[in-house]
């Protein structure tokens, strides 16, 4: 039985391009936030909570930007998904926008906060579908390579993006395991900021480097649709 294959020339590279800028864009305005807010202490606090502060427009915008990266991602991989794996990996970027998104519209609570709020339960649903992300490097990751020649010469790039944003799930992850109390809560005891931080940065990481990976597996397709100029033809031509 023959295996489909996908269509390079499909992908989008201004979709690419963009989903690069937003996704940079996030780490810096999240560090800028953070130099901004030495009262947040990164070992121990969430970055939600960075949003809290005098620069918390800095996180706000943040999150609102790698849920942007996310979407232009899934954009740029137009024409690329060839299995039901791969769509599945595809459309677990719209979760994962949807979960930068939810982090932006809906602010966390403070640690130490008594009561609950709805907006800050509503915030905590954002890690969880941005959880979505790591799923997508794997699927897409494994996919794109077998399904298409022109994704194979860039698919270390790939394996070691998804490689990166899922270590640090499993860090983040074992961490909260280990450090977290019986019945939740955070505080100076429980030093799980760094991790957490981390895990957004390899997010925005994997979404620029598989973004990087479209554009030259685009222009590859290009390149190769141009046929060159035959040699006697160009002899004549001197």
């Amino acid at each position: 039985m023959s295996i489909r294959e996908t269509d390079p020339r499909l992908i989008r590279p201004a979709a690419a391009v963009s989903s690069i800028v937003c996704a940079a864009a996030f780490v810096l305005l999240m560090s800028f936030a953070q130099a901004t807010q030495p009262e947040v202490v990164p070992s121990w606090q969430p970055p939600s909570e960075l949003a809290l502060g005098a620069t918390g427009w800095a996180m706000t915008s943040g999150f609102a930007l790698l849920g942007l990266a996310c979407v232009l991602l899934f954009a740029a991989l137009r024409g690329q998904p060839a299995s039901r794996t791969a769509h599945v990996g595809r459309y677990a970027l719209l979760v994962g926008a949807a979960g930068g998104v939810l982090g932006a519209v809906f602010p966390t609570d403070r640690w130490d906060a008594s009561e609950p709020t709805a907006t800050g339960m509503v915030h905590n649903v954002a890690p969880v579908l941005l959880d979505a992300v790591p799923l997508a490097a794997i699927l897409l990751g494994v996919s794109l390579v077998r399904r298409s020649q022109g994704w194979r010469p860039v698919r270390r790039w790939l394996w070691t993006a998804a490689g990166l944003v899922v270590s640090a799930v499993v860090l983040l992850s074992v961490s909260m395991g280990i450090l977290l109390p019986q019945g939740g809560g955070l505080g100076p005891d429980v030093p799980i900021g760094w991790q957490a931080r981390g895990l957004l940065v390899a997010v925005a990481a994997w979404v620029a480097i598989t973004a990087g990976c479209a554009l030259a597996v685009a222009r590859t397709s290009h390149t190769a649709d141009v046929d060159p100029v035959p040699a006697d033809t160009a002899g004549a031509a001197r």
